[in-house]
């Protein structure tokens, strides 16, 4: 086992599943629990040349404390596509500078939802990012924005998660993973210097390169429903053996179609187990506050979690064999 995947279960278990049911309670993350995952090295953690070290940290933290394991997961990206520039690489590796991202609406159809315009010796941006996770917990944004003048090209932006009169936040009231402050980010000619892009390319390259990441989030499915599985403990019935048969399937997808099969599959199971779990814990289940209420809810909100068209499918598919 990697000094990376003891560190992450050691805090896992030290520190956030023990406060994950508070956590949840609570409108902002605490910035101990961010804290913590940057002391760990675990900042830094896309950088290393091992994916199932990442896949199975991602799965410990997951099921410790959903929100913080959010929260946490936006910066990786980022953390990777940066590690080379000077001016943030080591700092987001460190866990010393915090990002968050603003790229889902790339995957919506229709007009481009967020539109980059040169202007003189830089850009003003203007539209809407639906989807900005850690608000108030993250210093900087990896915005992505169709080019005005060729709307093939994405523009890459590294801008400030500071609000302002052209960049305005609306926190959305999410029912599960509410503390990790989740924004709806509005942007109105905001102005940017050439200096803070971060690379463009086209939509289509996105595209291919965005379906090849889509096994990470699996991950965060497994590691909810091992927990609740764990939970269960001789109740669990056969869950245990879908969990390593959905592991198997997500490690071995050959394509993106798999994967989307994968993921369905893995998000599924930890609905199925959340709601055993429900179930054997009886009234109490439905009071607030108490744990069963808490999974059903992240169950939920993993179905729609990193989800693209083809993952929505597919879960819809085998919800409703």
């Amino acid at each position: 086992m990697s000094e990376l995947i003891l560190r992450a279960k050691t805090l896992a278990e030290d520190l956030l599943f023990p406060t994950a049911s508070a956590t949840d309670e609570l409108a902002v993350l605490p910035r101990e629990n961010l804290d913590a995952l940057a002391q760990a090295g675990l900042y830094g953690a896309a950088a290393a040349d091992d994916p199932a070290a990442l896949f199975e940290v991602i799965e410990t933290l997951a099921g410790a404390c959903l929100t913080s394991t959010f929260v946490w997961l936006q910066h990786l990206g980022p953390s990777r596509l940066l590690a080379l520039d000077a001016r943030w690489g080591s700092r987001l590796a460190s866990g010393d500078l915090r990002s968050g991202v603003a790229f889902a609406h790339l995957r919506r159809s229709g007009p481009p939802a967020i539109v980059a315009t040169p202007s003189g010796d830089g850009w003003t941006i203007s539209g809407k990012a639906p989807w900005v996770t850690g608000w108030s917990r993250i210093d900087l944004v990896h915005l992505a924005a169709m080019h005005a003048d060729d709307p093939s090209q994405i523009v890459w932006f590294v801008v400030d998660a500071t609000a302002c009169a052209t960049m305005l936040p609306q926190r959305l009231d999410l029912v599960a993973v509410n503390a990790s402050s989740t924004v709806e980010l509005t942007l109105r000619e905001h102005r940017v210097s050439s200096d803070r892009v971060a690379g463009t390319e086209t939509l289509e390259t996105w595209k291919v390169r965005d379906a090849a990441g889509l096994r990470t989030n699996g991950s965060v499915a497994l590691g909810h429903a091992a927990r609740t599985i764990a939970l269960l403990g001789a109740e669990a019935g056969k869950l245990g053996d879908q969990l390593t048969r959905c592991r198997d399937s997500l490690n071995t997808a050959p394509d993106p179609t798999s994967v989307a099969s994968a993921r369905a599959e893995a998000t599924a199971l930890a609905l199925h187990a959340a709601t055993a779990f429900v179930a054997r814990n009886g009234g109490a289940s439905i009071v607030k506050g108490q744990l069963a209420q808490r999974l059903a809810r992240e169950a939920m909100f993993l179905l729609v979690q990193g989800q693209t068209p083809a993952i929505r499918a597919a879960q819809v598919a085998l919800l409703t064999r």
